[in-house]
């Protein structure tokens, strides 16, 4: 089954195919990310597609509250943000994080 964690796996590896801004504007891509992830969450609820849960943003960010007591208020991309001393450092920290994330869900292999 095909769910978020694929589609961001793509994201990862071609951030500039399918987010708005380039390298160099970090802080922008993150926020194109939370933008891509929300629309991606809607899409599948829209059409009763099948994922490991519904609501991913709200997941991610209870992970992140849950692990390190960080503010969630901003969602989980805004918690990493405010957590990073640059736009850099936060696009190298989310991805760990989401993996990390995604590793603790014990979810079924394909």
């Amino acid at each position: 089954m095909a769910s978020i964690f694929d589609m961001l796996r793509l994201v990862e590896k071609s951030p500039e195919i399918y987010l708005t801004y380039l390298e160099e504007e970090r802080g922008l891509q993150l926020r194109s990310l939370m933008v891509l992830i929300t629309g991606y969450t809607e899409a599948v609820r829209a059409h009763g597609i099948k994922e490991p849960f519904i609501d991913f943003n709200g997941e991610f960010a209870r992970y992140l509250r849950t692990r390190f007591g960080w503010s969630t208020s901003g969602g989980a991309i805004g918690a990493i943000i405010g957590e990073s001393p640059t736009a850099d450092a936060a696009w190298e920290r989310f991805w760990p994080l989401l993996w990390e994330f995604e590793k603790s869900l014990n979810l079924p292999a394909d």
